[in-house]
């Protein structure tokens, strides 16, 4: 990961893992802190924060709930 791009999202590191947390994607929260994907995962992954898993949201999945 680019170090650059760490420092950038280390202020914003609430931030991110709210998003997150919040059901945003890590593209979407890529997109919107202008890092890649990785570096999202990156930054959870140093957090501990627990991956969803991929796949389609929808119905089907609240519906399982």
């Amino acid at each position: 990961m680019d170090k650059r791009h760490l420092k950038k999202l280390t202020s914003h590191v609430d931030q991110v893992i709210a998003g997150y947390q919040s059901g945003m994607s890590l593209t979407e929260l890529g997109k919107y802190f202008k890092v890649s994907p990785s570096t999202v995962s990156s930054i959870l992954k140093e957090y501990n924060i627990t991956r969803r898993r991929r796949g389609p949201r929808g119905k089907d999945e609240e519906q399982a709930s």
